[in-house]
C-alpha cells in the first residue's frame, strides 16, 4: 500500500463512518432537512427578478399616473410571486420529522412566507382601486419574523439552504445545471461535516480572541537602543 492510498483512507474512511452516524441518529432529521430545502430551492431556480411591489412603490412617488397596461403587468407579477411562494411551502409541507417538537418548529419554516404572501396579495387585490387610492394605502414589505429564526436555530439548520429557502434564487440562463449540481453537492459536504462536529468546531473557535503572550510580545518587541 503506497502512501498516497494510504492518506486517501484517512480521508474517505471518517467520511463513511459519518455518512453511517448520520442515518436514523439525531443527525437524521437535520440532513435529511438540509437536502430537501436545497432540492427545493433548485426546483424553484428564476432566471430575472420577480415581482414584489417596487415598481409601484417608485410610481407611486412620482407624478405621472401608470397606464393600465402597466397595472396589468404589476399585477400579473405579483401573481408569480405569490405562486413562487405558495409552490415553495407546498414542497416543504410534504417533508416532515416524526419527533413532535421537531414537527412543531418545522412547521415554523413551512408558514415562513405567510405574512409575505399575504402582503403581496394585498398589494396585487390594491390595484385594482383608483391610482390615489393605491398612492396611499401602498406598503412596504412586512419585516421577517425572528420565530422562524428561533425554529431554524431549534433544528440546527440556520446555515442551511433552508435559511433562504424562500428567497428568490436568481442564476444565469444555462447555468441552472451547474448551480444544481454544486448546490446539491455542497449540501452533502456540509451535512458530512456537521456530523463529524466541524460546525460545533467553528462556534466554539469564533468565541476565541488571540492574543499574544508575554513572551511573543518581548521576542517581537524591537531591540532597545545601546547606550555607552
Amino acid at each position: 500500500m503506497t502512501r498516497r492510498i494510504a492518506r486517501l483512507l484517512l480521508v474517505l474512511v471518517p467520511l463513511a463512518a459519518c455518512s453511517r452516524e448520520a442515518e436514523g441518529g439525531p443527525e437524521d432529521f437535520r440532513a435529511r432537512a438540509a437536502s430537501h430545502c436545497t432540492e427545493v430551492v433548485n426546483d424553484h431556480l428564476l432566471l430575472e427578478p420577480g415581482q414584489d411591489g417596487v415598481e409601484v412603490l417608485a410610481a407611486a412617488l412620482g407624478d405621472e399616473e401608470p397606464t393600465p397596461e402597466q397595472i396589468s403587468d404589476w399585477s400579473a407579477g405579483l401573481q408569480e410571486e405569490v405562486d413562487r411562494l405558495g409552490s415553495i411551502r407546498e414542497a416543504l409541507s410534504e417533508f416532515s420529522p416524526d419527533d413532535p417538537d421537531e414537527d412543531a418548529h418545522w412547521q415554523t419554516v413551512v408558514a415562513g412566507s405567510d405574512a409575505e404572501a399575504e402582503a403581496l396579495q394585498a398589494r396585487q387585490q390594491l390595484l385594482e382601486e383608483a391610482w390615489d387610492e393605491v398612492k396611499d394605502r401602498f406598503e412596504p414589505r412586512p419585516a421577517p419574523s425572528d420565530d422562524v429564526e428561533d425554529a431554524l436555530a431549534a433544528l440546527g439548520l440556520g446555515r442551511t439552504d433552508c435559511h433562504w429557502v424562500y428567497a428568490p434564487a436568481v442564476v444565469e440562463p444555462g447555468s441552472e445545471d451547474f448551480v444544481r449540481d454544486v448546490t446539491t453537492t455542497c449540501t452533502d459536504i456540509a451535512n458530512r461535516r456537521h456530523a463529524a462536529g466541524y460546525s460545533q468546531d467553528a462556534d466554539v473557535a469564533s468565541t476565541w480572541s488571540w492574543r499574544p503572550s508575554r513572551t511573543a510580545r518581548q521576542t517581537t518587541s524591537p531591540p532597545k537602543r545601546r547606550t555607552r
